[in-house]
This record gives structure tokens, C-alpha cells and sequence, in this order.
């Protein structure tokens, strides 16, 4: 059986205590003698009578409401019987229906309707209409009075129906709102939860500050960000960061001043605020709940720049054509004017810096289409051990002027038998051909410039059973601590005929093969490039 609320069964008290009060009512009026002359005209002594037992009854039924024993379809049930009886021998001592006692049926089949389930209402009305055609019967058959007016009794039969059927629609139009309430409960605690969990999930770090200043909300992002992970809420702002306090007590000194977004160097690295009014505002004692979103600078700026380029390809690719016609009639003309013999040694030199600079634009458009390609990787399982030493001999044999090593960690990377199939590096072979290439031509350029031997050197190492690392370095004078940091980003470079997309695209490419190529600092002097790439054909799942 399902339990009603606990609204029905606060109703069902009220209307208890109503009983209570009424049956209180009566007796004192009765014994004080200031009772109605309609009430109790005919046995004013079973009048009374009657209201003590009913008093009595009433006290005793207060029990179960506070302690129930008994289910509320069947308590409700047996209060409105007792109603029926008790205020039709009320009815029959004071003179019958025309003294108008039985009006006090309609208010309990009303009060029992409304309580009720189903069509319980109608057969309270049916018991309270018999009863009171019974005491007119029982009047007029066995006390032979003969004064019994019918109709009046039929209208109050007719009252008591129509209450019930009121009582009906309106009892099942409070459940239906009260089921409708509670489905929006259910709907909005839903939603709560849903919100709650999408901005604990969200890559913006939210810090909500309440009117009062103290924190209401932090996601998960902005404990990390601001790395507070053990702070609770309902603190004051300036105990999770008394940077952010500052910020926020500026703007609300400053209203109108609200920028989009603003640059905060922490302790914590670089973060990105802006402050938005969130929910009402307390105008009259100027205060302001606001919402604080927080964001990694490096990370904002990484996006960016990855929207540009991509737009930067999209472009290059839809020009390439134009570009690359006109480009090679400019880079055709330059030769056939570079072998004509009556050219002098100046106008020798202009078409070489036409050829070179042909060459050097020829090479931006192919980097950028490259990047564009970037993601469209075939991997396979290389051996490394076959493959090095093949693309060794191949660079060596185009770059002569250095020394050019390839160094394998024995014990490391070798078993008994070889390189297993476990330990092959599993990557597409044109990109890490690409990759390598741009790392040794870059490391040939800077060991030139050392002061002792030119050696560039190729190490293939183990970092765990499925992780392997391939470093490139040199011996030249390394790479300065102001540069590292753009060492990756496109477009720079330190070379007058660089494109400065050589060592973005090796690092775009090994992205796309689930590797990471970074600088390391050695201590023995030059530039150093790792190459972190799985060598485990486990990763082959997982591309």
C-alpha cells in the first residue's frame, strides 16, 4: 500500500482537533446553559449526554494521529462514522432535521471526501443521507410525532451529495497539483544536479561570490588553477586568493570599467579573470554577487593560435594554386635569365636571390599545406633498429660537413633477441621522416657554429616498457633561456632564410602520432630534442 503524505495526515489532524473543539463546544454551552434552543429542544439530557461521549471519543482518537497504529484510509473512515452517528443523535435530540444540527454532516462528509481516495466521498454522503432518512423514520414510525418534513430531509440528502461531489474534484485537483509540484522537484533537483555537475566538468574555472563576500561556488578547474583543492566553501574570497579579492573589490569601485578579460601572473602561473553581476543585486547597501571566470593563459593562447592556423591553411590551400603558377613562371624566367651569357656579375647575383627567395616562398606554402595534412597519419609498426640507421646513412650522405652518430642504449632498448615486436615504435613513416629531418637539419646548422667538433648525435633509449625516447643533439652553443619558451611557436625564427615552421610542424606531427617532442638542456653544452613516442603496438588501439 502506498503511504500518503504527510500533508493528508496534518489535515487529518486538524480536522481532529476541529471534532475535539466542536465536542468541547457544545458541552460547555449545554452545562452552562447558554446552548441554542434549537440544540437538545426535545432530550436536552441525551443532548448532552451524547456530546460527552462524543467529547470523550474525540480525546481517544487524538491517539492514533500522533501514533499511528491504524492505516489513514481506515482512520479517516472511522472518524466520519463516528461523525455520522454522533451528530445524528444530536440531530434526534434536538427536534430532528429541521433544527438544522444536521448541517454538521456536510462539513464531515466534506472534511472525509476531500481525504478520501476514489469514490469514498459518495458513500459518506450515502451513510449520512440514510442516516438522517432513518431518524426521520424512526420518528415518525415508532414515536408517531407526524411533524417529519421530507423534503427538507431529501435536501439535505442532496446537500451532502453535492458536497461529496465537490469535495471529489477538489481533492483530486490537490493532488494533481501536489503531484505536479513535486515532479517539478524532482525536475529542478535534476537540473540542479545536472548544472552542478557540467560546472564542476567545465574547463572555466566559476567561483561564485555571494552578497556577503564569502564563496558559494568553486569548480573543480578553479581548485586546480588556484590550487586549493582542501579549501571549503563559505569562506571569504581572500582566503582562496588575495589577488582575486583585490581584483574584485577594483570592480565594484569601478562598475563601468569592466574589461572582457584580465592578465593575472600568480604564484600559480598565468590566469585569465573576468568578472560578471551574477544573480539580484543588493543596490541599497551596494552589494554585488558576482561570478568569477578563470582560465589558463597558456592554454587560451594555445587555442587561439590553433584557430589561426587553421584559418591560415584553409587559406594556403585555397591560394596554393594561384600562388604556386606565377611562382613558377617568376622561378623559370630567373633561370633562363641566370643562363643567358651576356648577364654582368651584378645581374648574376639578382637572379640567384630570385631563385632563392622562389625556392624559400615554394617552401612556406608546402609547410603550411603540411600542416593541414598533419592529422591524416598511416602508423605502423617501425623497427627502429632497420629505420634509423637506413635514414642515417641517407641524411649523412646529403650533409657531409658534420659528424652524424646514431647511438643505441643496449640494455635498454635491446633484448637477447633483438627488438621485440612490443618494442617497436608504432608511428606513421613519412611524419616521423619529416620530424627527424627537421631536427637534424636544425642541429647540423647550430653545430657549424660551435667552436669544436660538428656532431650532431641520434640517441634511442627506453623510458618505460611501453614508452621510448629519441633525443637529437649537437655541439653547438645551444639554444638561449629567452628563446625556449617560443621555440615551438610558428612563424618565429632566428634564421634570415627560416620559416619558422619547422620545429611547430615536427611538433604538430608527433602530436598526431601520440608522442611529444620537447628541448632538453644539456650539460655538456648545445641543443638537445627529445622525440617521447609509445613502443608498444598497444598504442594502436588508441589511435
Amino acid at each position: 500500500m502506498i503511504e500518503p503524505p504527510l500533508r493528508l495526515w496534518r489535515i487529518l489532524r486538524l480536522v481532529a482537533i476541529y471534532r475535539l473543539l466542536l465536542a468541547l463546544l457544545l458541552l460547555f454551552l449545554g452545562i452552562s446553559g447558554y446552548l441554542p434552543a434549537m440544540f437538545g429542544q426535545e432530550a436536552p439530557q441525551l443532548f448532552l449526554a451524547v456530546t460527552l461521549v462524543y467529547l470523550v471519543l474525540s480525546c481517544v482518537m487524538l491517539y492514533p494521529l500522533w501514533r499511528p497504529v491504524l492505516g489513514f484510509a481506515l482512520q479517516n473512515t472511522l472518524y466520519c462514522l463516528i461523525d455520522i452517528l454522533f451528530i445524528s443523535l444530536l440531530m434526534f435530540a434536538s427536534g430532528g432535521v429541521s433544527s438544522g444540527v444536521g448541517m454538521l454532516l456536510v462539513i464531515s462528509v466534506a472534511n472525509a471526501g476531500m481525504l478520501a481516495s476514489g469514490r469514498m466521498a459518495f458513500f459518506f454522503a450515502a451513510l449520512a443521507s440514510l442516516a438522517v432518512l432513518a431518524e426521520g423514520l424512526y420518528r415518525d414510525l415508532m414515536l408517531s410525532q407526524g411533524q417529519i418534513s421530507y423534503p427538507l430531509a431529501g435536501l439535505l440528502g442532496l446537500t451532502l451529495f453535492v458536497t461529496a461531489l465537490l469535495a471529489q474534484v477538489l481533492s483530486k485537483r490537490a493532488q494533481d497539483q501536489e503531484l505536479l509540484a513535486q515532479q517539478r522537484g524532482i525536475d529542478l533537483e535534476n537540473i540542479s544536479r545536472l548544472t552542478d555537475f557540467v560546472i564542476q566538468k567545465m574547463a572555466t574555472g566559476v567561483i561564485v561570490v555571494g552578497q556577503t563576500g564569502q564563496v558559494r561556488l568553486v569548480n573543480q578547474m578553479a581548485r586546480d588553477l588556484l590550487q586549493i583543492q582542501d579549501k571549503p566553501l563559505g569562506q571569504a574570497l581572500s582566503e582562496y586568493s588575495v589577488e582575486l579579492n583585490l581584483q574584485l573589490q577594483l570592480w565594484k569601485h569601478h562598475l563601468e570599467a569592466r574589461p572582457a578579460r584580465k592578465l593575472l601572473l600568480l604564484p600559480q602561473g598565468r590566469i585569465l579573470m573576468q568578472i560578471l553581476p551574477f544573480g539580484e543585486v543588493n543596490r541599497a547597501q551596494g552589494r554585488h554577487a558576482v561570478l568569477m571566470l578563470l582560465e589558463q593563459a597558456e592554454a587560451v593562447e594555445e587555442q587561439a593560435q590553433q584557430l589561426k592556423l587553421a584559418a591560415l591553411g584553409r587559406l594556403t590551400a585555397s591560394i596554393a594554386h594561384e600562388i604556386r603558377n606565377p611562382l613558377s613562371a617568376i622561378h623559370h624566367a630567373g633561370s633562363l635569365l641566370q643562363e643567358s651569357p651576356s648577364l654582368c656579375a651584378e645581374d648574376q647575383r639578382l637572379t640567384q636571390i630570385i631563385a632563392e627567395q622562389s625556392q624559400r616562398i615554394n617552401q612556406i606554402v608546402e609547410d603550411v599545406l603540411q600542416l593541414g595534412r598533419s592529422n591524416r597519419q598511416e602508423p605502423q609498426a617501425l623497427d627502429l633498429t632497420l629505420w634509423l640507421p637506413r635514414f642515417v646513412q641517407e641524411f649523412h650522405s646529403l650533409h657531409t660537413e658534420v659528424s652524424l652518430d646514431l647511438e643505441l642504449e643496449s640494455e635498454a632498448v635491446q633484448g637477447e633477441g633483438g627488438w621485440s615486436a612490443q618494442t617497436r615504435a608504432w608511428f606513421d613513416a613519412l611524419h616521423l621522416q619529416r620530424i627527424l629531418t627537421n631536427l637534424c637539419v636544425n642541429a647540423v646548422r647550430h653545430a657549424l657554429q660551435g667552436e669544436g667538433e660538428a656532431k650532431v648525435v641520434l640517441k634511442l633509449a627506453r623510458l618505460t616498457a611501453t614508452r621510448a625516447f629519441l633525443e637529437v643533439c649537437d655541439t653547438g652553443p645551444g639554444v638561449p633561456k629567452a628563446q625556449r619558451d617560443q621555440l615551438f611557436e610558428p612563424f618565429y625564427t632566428t634564421v634570415a632564410k627560416g620559416t619558422g615552421l619547422g620545429l611547430y610542424l615536427s611538433r604538430e606531427l608527433a602530436q598526431a602520432n601520440q608522442a611529444e617532442l620537447s628541448y632538453r638542456e644539456q650539460e655538456t653544452g648545445g641543443a638537445c630534442f627529445r622525440l617521447t613516442f609509445n613502443c608498444s603496438e598497444s598504442a594502436q588501439d588508441s589511435a
